[in-house]
């Protein structure tokens, strides 16, 4: 049977309207369905993810330098494990929703901050921090503060200008002083666990001669700095004497034959007036001393001794965290400085 239809035009364009409904709709849910991302926001970004806005209260905080931006997100419990995806331009984070107790972001100055996002569809949490560069980013836990979490997003392509070889001292079968159970060889572990995350944070590659509770020989560990071309070379240790009465903090250098003297000598004063600025520790000032460490190592180096746990004084501060943590700080602006003022006499 023949239709007769009165307007053909008016017909054309009404199928072509319907027709294009009909796409959009199919669209629409095989898009949901096959969770493509939404382009139109950014790559790995769904039409759920929200832009964090700077808050004064806020659970992520930011700081930044020339080198990294380093976010440290605020939890309510203690993580053990940071379940991440990491894509060409993003980072992702997944955390339950009773981790964080109220989701905003406070930059320095409550700064607005624009590369970071939320997304919470499925039904647990998903932080995303966009890359400015898909090399040299890092998530960590904070391991002075395990309600920490920290990203350190790379503002350079190499962002790291110096490096820095880090010797925990002792380790393993050798304990080195102890009281008690309270064993030197895990002191100096955690200050330079927390003093390599200062260091990077600040735009330095950091060679540490241990990561872990075993032993390095003497001979191994000038071995491991000097292989690594470092520029300069920390060895963290703790003071111990028969009488207590002795405590506080010195800083040890050689000049083997005045090789470097200048170099080592200045090295030493400007981390030894780091290492007391905090916590009330006597200064013991620096002192030259042909140890084995020092003696082998090729670049400008420094052995510390932090604190006498012979000492009641000393060793009931060296069983605080937020201590070992000022000590890595102090250590990272010590190289900072040193480093600052050897380029300021070279231009």
């Amino acid at each position: 049977m023949r239709v007769r239809v009165a307007n053909k035009r008016r017909f054309t364009i009404s199928c072509c309207v319907f027709a294009l409904i009909i796409f959009n709709f199919i669209f629409a849910v095989s898009k949901r369905l096959s969770g493509t991302k939404d382009i139109t926001v950014g790559i790995e970004l769904t039409k759920s993810s929200v832009v964090l806005a700077a808050d004064k209260s806020g659970s992520i905080s930011l700081e930044e330098n020339e080198y990294f931006k380093r976010y440290v997100i605020n939890t309510r419990n203690y993580i053990d494990n940071v379940e991440t995806e990491e894509y060409k331009e993003f980072i992702n984070i997944h955390l339950s929703k009773s981790d964080i107790a109220k989701l905003s972001l406070r930059g320095e100055n409550n700064q607005e901050v624009k590369d970071v996002f939320y997304d919470n569809s499925k039904g647990n949490l998903i932080i995303k921090f966009k890359k400015s560069f898909s090399e040299n980013n890092f998530v960590y836990i904070d391991k002075s503060n395990k309600k920490k979490i920290i990203v350190l997003l790379s503002k350079k392509e190499n962002p790291f200008h110096h490096s820095i070889a880090l010797d925990a001292g002792h380790g393993g079968e050798d304990k080195g002083a102890n009281v008690g159970n309270i064993f030197e060889k895990d002191i100096t572990l955690k200050i330079a666990n927390y003093a390599e995350e200062e260091l990077r944070f600040k735009g330095f590659k950091v060679i540490k001669t241990r990561d872990e509770d075993r032993l390095v020989p003497l001979s191994e560990i000038g071995k491991i700095a000097n292989e690594a071309s470092a520029d300069l070379f920390v060895s963290v240790h703790n003071n111990f004497n028969t009488d207590s009465i002795y405590k506080g903090i010195s800083t040890y250098y050689y000049a083997p034959n005045g090789y470097q003297q200048k170099e080592r000598i200045r090295f030493a004063e400007t981390i030894q007036k780091e290492l007391v600025k905090n916590d009330n520790w006597e200064d013991r000032g620096i002192i030259s001393e042909n140890f084995q460490v020092l003696r082998e190592t090729k670049m400008p180096s420094v052995l510390l001794e932090l604190g006498f746990l012979s000492n009641p004084q000393d060793r009931n501060k060296l069983t605080k965290d937020e201590v070992l943590k000022n000590f890595a700080v102090n250590i990272a602006n010590g190289v900072d400085n040193y480093l600052a003022e050897d380029k300021n006499k070279t231009e």
